[in-house]
């Protein structure tokens, strides 16, 4: 099994069931209408890039690559990608169907 590096917590792209963008402030407005809404709301923070609908988590800590409340991160860190293959350029997570 290989360690994660944290690509997706690095640059968190918001999309709904269908995988169209969903904007922060729906977000915010209705956390209740996602999983772990409330919480990650307050846990995304603007990427460094600028993009426009790309975050950051605040948890993650880009020297050493570790999610710092790994513990008791939301279901949906825990789950990601949800049985879908990774689409990040290398990631190193192989027992959840990301590739290598």
């Amino acid at each position: 099994m290989s360690r994660c590096t944290g690509h997706c917590c690095e640059r968190i792209f918001l999309r709904d069931a269908d995988g169209q963008p969903i904007r922060i402030e729906t977000l915010r407005e209705h956390p209740e209408a996602f999983q772990d809404g409330a919480k990650i709301v307050d846990m995304l923070v603007d990427h460094p890039s600028g993009e426009p609908n790309v975050f950051t988590c605040r948890h993650f800590d880009r020297d050493t690559r570790n999610c710092t409340i790994y513990e008791t991160r939301p279901a949906v860190c825990r789950t990601y990608p949800n049985g879908r293959p990774c689409t990040f350029e290398g990631c190193t997570l192989e027992n959840r169907g990301c590739k290598s």
